[in-house]
């Protein structure tokens, strides 16, 4: 299992794919924006928040369902952090890279007006890479945005042995594929195995998202699939199903 890392290209706030840098000269601010571009990476996560009594999970937040989560029928898987830097040590290692929350400010940018002129584009991202990627506008702010920036060509990061769980959207309705990814789990050697205890089913909840257990409804599609299942489901046997 892998996630794939985002292009700046694709990004929906355009200030992060166009940088401003007022009183640059236009040729080296271009240079810089193609930098980015063309060399740097990134993975966003919406991170766990404090409120005044504990700490609410990072899937509990209605909008970012309704903005990311394919309007509720997609899904939100928890990865564990320090299992997921572990996981690609050796790929995080050969290339420039960060994991920070990300600041929420009143303006972005603002200290980088007239910084270029002397640094080639790489070095210019290398040196001010906190205040480019780590600072959005306060508009943003409900994301709680934790994010991986990095430079290289890395298309993908593995998320194998990194899961804690899967949150289904209230509208998913693709049961039938999330079998197919547990069948698929069976058949690779060291590949971390789901089990339908892993997977919960969002639900509204006073206004926010809540989640309930969804292991019976996994189940029950996988036995539909006997003669596809056979293997994942002899797994299930022997760890108590």
């Amino acid at each position: 299992m892998s996630l794939k890392l985002s292009s700046f290209e694709n990004l929906n706030d355009l200030n992060e794919k166009e940088v401003n840098l007022y009183g640059v000269d236009f040729l080296k601010s271009a240079e810089v924006e193609e930098f980015i571009l063309g060399r740097c990476r990134l993975l966003s996560f919406s991170r766990n928040f404090p409120n005044s009594k504990s700490v609410e999970l990072g899937y509990r937040k209605p909008r970012m369902w309704a903005q990311y989560g394919d309007n509720h029928a997609g899904a939100c898987i928890a990865i564990n952090e320090s299992k997921f830097v572990k996981e690609n040590k050796e790929i995080l290692s050969s290339c420039f890279n960060k994991i920070r929350n990300v600041k929420y400010v009143n303006w972005a940018y603002s200290d980088l007006n007239n910084s270029l002129v002397e640094l080639p584009a790489h070095e210019f991202v290398v040196k001010y890479f906190n205040k480019l990627f780590f600072e959005k506008y306060k508009d943003w702010r409900h994301e709680d945005e934790r994010r991986l920036f990095l430079i290289g060509e890395v298309d993908f990061l593995s998320i194998n042995n990194c899961v804690e769980f899967v949150v289904l959207g209230s509208k998913f309705s693709s049961e039938n594929e999330i079998c197919r990814v547990l069948e698929d789990s069976i058949s690779r050697a060291g590949k971390q195995i789901l089990i339908p205890h892993d997977f919960r089913k969002a639900s509204n909840s006073g206004g926010g998202i809540n989640s309930i257990d969804w292991a019976h409804r996994i189940l029950e599609e996988v036995e539909k699939r006997k003669m596809n299942s056979i293997s994942y489901l002899k797994y299930l046997n022997s760890n108590g199903y």
